[in-house]
């Protein structure tokens, strides 16, 4: 089974969600999002989670201007990566979930 966790490293969450995959000795595959998002990445993402991929608490979110808010999302997504929610988590290729979500993860223990 391979379990890709797809984030930024200074972000707790991600933090907390790589302790909790470690202290289970499940191995990850990390992906630094902070590197960048292609369109056509960014456009997979959506297809997966919709709109709730953009993390519109984040402080990224905040920054932007109103005008930016109302740009096509997947373009946003690609320009800044950290308004992604973290962490995402993709399966043997599948999309599984996005957010710190370990009840989830338990059925994949």
């Amino acid at each position: 089974m391979t379990i890709e966790l797809l984030g930024i490293k200074t972000c707790d969450t991600v933090k907390k969600s790589l302790k909790w995959w470690k202290d289970r000795g499940i191995a990850v595959e990390y992906v630094d999002l902070i590197l960048g998002i292609s369109p056509a990445f960014a456009t997979e993402l959506f297809e997966a989670f919709g709109e709730k991929v953009i993390n519109k608490s984040s402080r990224t979110w905040r920054l932007l201007s109103d005008e930016d808010k109302q740009r096509d999302p997947v373009e946003l997504l690609s320009e800044n990566p950290t308004l992604a929610k973290r962490p995402i988590i993709r399966i043997n290729g599948a999309w599984k979930s996005i957010g710190f979500q370990p009840e989830l993860w338990e059925e994949f223990v």
